[in-house]
């Protein structure tokens, strides 16, 4: 039986390629490959999720920073799988090596979390974090929403409060000891997302098919 050929059947993934970047930082080229998920890319974000091992991919950090850094995947991928959630995965070389998941609003976008890791031994994937960051840009670009807003943790395995602010962010008062809300307006969306640009060529994909992410990366 033909599955694909069932106007009831649809398949359990829904992933799909949109964009290849070409960043170049320092001279140093990366080739980044950017998907679409979603709340029915279930069984890819819980992979992803389980067999991502900080430990094995960057030395020298502490317990409790190998911990909050995967908590941070864990609320990333935790958060795609609801409908009212966008989230954009990125790869190097068929290699996830970061997501971004937020909540597109009317008025404001709420980002619920970003993770990148390395996908070499001790080696961060350039613009990694900036690639992810453009593509919410580019979305909420396309809206009437007014602001982006964020909580920036403060006990992760690296400082993110000064990386948002120069993204243009800035601090709008705290939570609690561990996170500083912050936000950015639209006209500070419009000169970072120029600003990227000038360091991520972008090639958009048309009519792309979706794809089992389980079978398309290498994990």
């Amino acid at each position: 039986m033909n599955l694909t050929s069932n106007p009831q059947y649809s398949p359990s993934f829904r992933a799909i390629k949109i964009a290849e970047t070409r960043n170049v930082i320092n001279g140093a080229v990366t080739k980044l490959d950017v998907y679409q998920v979603s709340h029915r890319d279930k069984s890819f974000l819980h992979t992803l999720c389980d067999t991502t091992d900080m430990k094995k991919l960057m030395p020298g950090l502490g317990k409790d920073e190998y911990r909050r850094w995967h908590e941070m995947l864990e609320i990333a991928t935790d958060k795609a799988e609801s409908t009212d959630r966008k989230s954009f995965v990125i790869a190097q070389d068929k290699r996830p090596c970061g997501i971004i998941t937020f909540k597109p609003g009317k008025n404001i976008f709420a980002l619920d979390c970003i993770c990148t890791w390395p996908i070499e031994f001790g080696k961060k994937v350039n613009l990694a974090g900036q690639t992810l960051f453009k593509m919410m840009f580019e979305d909420f670009s396309k809206t009437k929403a007014n602001k982006i807003r964020l909580e920036a943790i403060t006990d992760g395995p690296y400082p993110t409060e000064p990386k948002y602010t120069k993204l243009g962010f800035k601090a709008i008062g705290s939570r609690d000891d561990n996170k500083i809300e912050m936000e950015i307006s639209s006209n500070n969306v419009r000169n970072s997302l120029n600003n990227l640009k000038n360091k991520i060529q972008q090639t958009n994909i048309q009519d792309s098919k979706t794809v089992n992410l389980c079978d398309e990366f290498d994990i």
